[in-house]
């Protein structure tokens, strides 16, 4: 007895020597600073969306989710609760610098549907009734429908992908699920899963990073699809802050504000949020929609002012955008300064097509195709794990036909 208790004191003293040792790794070599610059002719806007309040599968009141978007220096965040019919006493409205905005999550067949609209929301008895309405909506071409989307959530999340063929109608679809991203690593290592859980409460950042793998079949997928017809890429938070019981109170695991610092999409805009929520909504909602933005593990680092163009002549465009082939296109790449050696991996018609320098540069467009770029730092992790290059920012497409 005496001895299974100084072996169990032993291990957890070696633990929490451990859990110190690890507290103070900084995962982000390149803290955020209002001195960064947005990137030239555009501006940068971060923002997140999939997040649930206590109206449904979230366990945080907007307040909440309000002051967390903030101390995580976001500047808008769309609340997606889940079947939720009457949102009548939920408002957007600007809090501050922060713009919050309302869209929808719904059930659909075995799936999630993320939905967004400029105008409001159909109004509907039955959760049959949106489902007969999304049906109708995923029949439709793009340009039919207004100011609308429909994303898809996690298409490879166990128990809720997506079977059979793929609507018209769908806009975008998850390529990074912060809920995959556990669920897939917990069935390839549960003892890797297990060590993670371990460190999350000395440092939740590394205790995420160490989990993050390249999303390939989400990615396959994405890549496929964007052969036949323009979808776009998005980043989902899954955030309900699931609230634990302990000792009398309880511990959100992981919090809002947590995942809020851990990966979000960066809308890029020609002109500035005037501070009009109305005004502003289109703004943001309308970016989102043509894949005007770029996805990022902000954990790693603040991208602000990264930014990659597709440049004719005097003229630029941002990825989401289509553009006949002639002479003398260029993609322009602008990389922010990092501490951690980083790269440029360019994909053309979902190929690996080239691998760059992390630093800003130029390459000519010499081909039409379907482009996108990843860029990925050479992180060093603590032990037991191992220096490796882990993706940072993942572009929306650029359509050269």
């Amino acid at each position: 007895m005496i001895k299974s208790t100084m072996v169990f004191f032993a291990v957890l003293i070696l633990y929490l020597i451990y859990g110190f040792m690890v507290s103070t790794y900084n995962v982000n070599k390149r803290s955020l600073s209002i001195d960064q610059n947005h990137p030239y002719p555009f501006y940068d806007y971060r923002g997140v969306t999939n997040v649930s309040s206590i109206r449904t599968l979230g366990s945080g009141e907007d307040n909440e989710i309000i002051e967390d978007a903030k101390q995580a220096d976001l500047d808008y965040v769309i609340i997606t609760d889940y079947n939720l019919l009457d949102d009548s006493s939920s408002t957007e409205s600007y809090y501050g610098n922060l713009l919050v905005l309302r869209g929808a999550k719904y059930s659909y067949l075995d799936s999630r549907l993320l939905y967004y609209r400029v105008d409001g929301f159909p109004q509907a008895k039955s959760l049959g009734e949106i489902q007969v309405h999304l049906t109708d909506f995923l029949t439709q071409p793009l340009e039919s429908r207004g100011e609308a989307s429909v994303v898809l959530a996690h298409p490879f999340l166990k128990g809720y992908s997506w079977t059979g063929e793929w609507p018209v109608g769908l806009d975008g679809l998850e390529i990074i699920n912060f809920k995959r991203v556990q669920q897939q690593h917990l069935e390839e290592s549960k003892a890797s899963f297990i060590w993670s859980l371990l460190i999350y409460p000395f440092n939740p950042e590394l205790a995420f990073i160490r989990l993050f793998k390249e999303p390939e079949n989400e990615i396959q997928l994405w890549s496929s699809l964007n052969q036949k017809k323009p979808v776009v890429g998005h980043l989902g938070l899954e955030a309900t802050a699931r609230a634990i019981p302990f000792t009398g109170s309880v511990i959100k695991f992981p919090s809002y504000e947590t995942l809020f610092r851990l990966g979000s999409e960066h809308v890029l805009l020609r002109s500035e949020l005037t501070g009009s929520m109305k005004s502003d909504k289109v703004k943001i909602l309308r970016a989102l929609r043509r894949g005007e933005f770029y996805f990022a593990l902000d954990v790693l680092g603040n991208p602000k002012g990264f930014n990659i163009l597709l440049q004719d002549q005097d003229q630029f465009y941002l990825m989401g955008n289509r553009i006949k082939f002639k002479n003398k296109l260029k993609f322009r790449i602008e990389l922010p300064q990092v501490e951690n050696p980083a790269e440029v991996i360019v994909y053309r018609n979902g190929e690996e097509f080239q691998k760059l320098p992390g630093e800003t540069t130029e390459i000519p467009i010499e081909q039409v195709g379907v482009y996108r770029f990843v860029v990925r730092l050479k992180v060093e992790l603590p032990l037991p794990d191992q220096t490796r290059w882990i993706p940072w920012l993942y572009t929306n497409h650029f359509y050269v036909d």
